[in-house]
C-alpha cells in the first residue's frame, strides 16, 4: 500500500487529500506542522509528500531542503501553494519537488498526480535497490588482495570514486584485473545509478568503431536509415 504524508496547517485541505487518498487505498498520514511533519516523514518514509508552502512554524522551502537532505530522494515531495505564489512554486521544483498544486486544487488532478508520483517514487527505489545490489557485486569490498601494494591500490581506487574526475585511464596487462577496478570505482561513485558501458576494441571492425563510439545521424549515410547514439553520448 502506497504511503502518503500530508503537511497542511488547514484541516479542511488535510481531510479532503486524506479521504480522497485513502479511498484510492493509500495509507495516509496528516500533519499539522513542519516539526510534526518531519517526525512523521522520518518514522514513515512515504512514497510521496503534499507539503503546504506556508505553515505555523517553518517555511515550506526550508522543509523541502531538509527532507531531499535527510533521505528524500526517494520520496516525491508535492509543494501545495495558493495562487500567487507561483515564484515560489518554481523555486520548490528546483530544488528537487516533483511538482506544485495550486489551491484550490481538482481532486480528479489530485488523484492522477498521486498515480504518476508513486510511478516516479518506485522507480527511484528499484533504481536504489539495484544500485546497492550492483555494489555488492562490484564495489570495493569484492576485490581481494591483502598486499600492501593491493591496499594503497584500493585507497587510490576509493578517493578517485568519491571525487568528480570524469576521465580516468586504468592501464594494465590481460589479467590483473582492470575491468574490475574500473567497475568498483563506477558503483562506489556518486554515478553509480547512471549507465556503465564498456567495448571490445580488438573484437570490433575499424569501419565501425567510429560509430560505435560517436554515433551518426539518420540519413548520413547510405544505411543510416535512423540516428543512432554513440557509447560516449550515452554514457554521458
Amino acid at each position: 500500500m502506497a504511503k502518503v504524508l500530508v503537511i497542511d496547517d488547514e484541516s479542511m485541505i488535510r481531510w479532503s487529500i486524506e479521504q480522497t487518498l485513502q479511498a484510492a487505498g493509500c495509507d495516509v498520514s496528516v500533519a499539522e506542522t513542519a516539526a510534526e511533519g518531519m517526525t512523521l516523514f522520518h518514522r514513515l518514509l512515504p512514497d510521496v509528500v503534499f507539503l503546504d508552502l506556508r505553515l505555523p512554524d517553518a517555511d515550506g522551502l526550508t522543509v523541502l531542503k531538509e527532507m531531499k537532505e535527510e533521505g528524500g530522494g526517494e520520496t516525491a515531495i508535492i509543494v501545495m501553494t495558493a495562487f500567487g505564489e507561483i515564484r515560489t512554486a518554481v523555486e520548490a521544483m528546483r530544488l528537487g519537488a516533483y511538482e506544485y498544486l495550486k489551491k484550490p486544487f481538482d481532486f480528479n488532478e489530485l488523484e492522477v498526480l498521486v498515480g504518476k508520483a508513486l510511478e516516479t517514487s518506485h522507480l527511484k527505489r528499484e533504481v536504489g535497490e539495484f544500485r546497492q545490489e550492483r555494489k555488492k557485486t562490484y564495489g570495493l569490498e569484492n576485490i581481494v588482495g591483502q598486499s600492501q601494494k593491493m591496499k594503497q591500490v584500493l585507497s587510490l581506487l576509493a578517493k578517485i570514486a568519491e571525487s568528480d574526475a570524469t576521465t580516468m585511464l586504468v592501464r594494465g596487462e590481460n589479467g590483473t584485473g582492470k575491468d574490475l577496478f574500473a567497475r568498483a570505482i563506477h558503483y562506489e561513485s556518486r554515478r553509480a545509478d547512471k549507465l556503465f558501458l564498456d567495448i571490445s576494441c580488438t573484437a570490433m571492425p575499424e569501419t565501425l568503431f567510429e560509430s560505435e563510439l560517436f554515433g551518426y545521424e539518420k540519413g548520413a549515410f547510405t544505411d543510416a536509415k535512423a540516428t543512432k547514439r554513440g557509447l560516449l553520448e550515452l554514457a554521458d
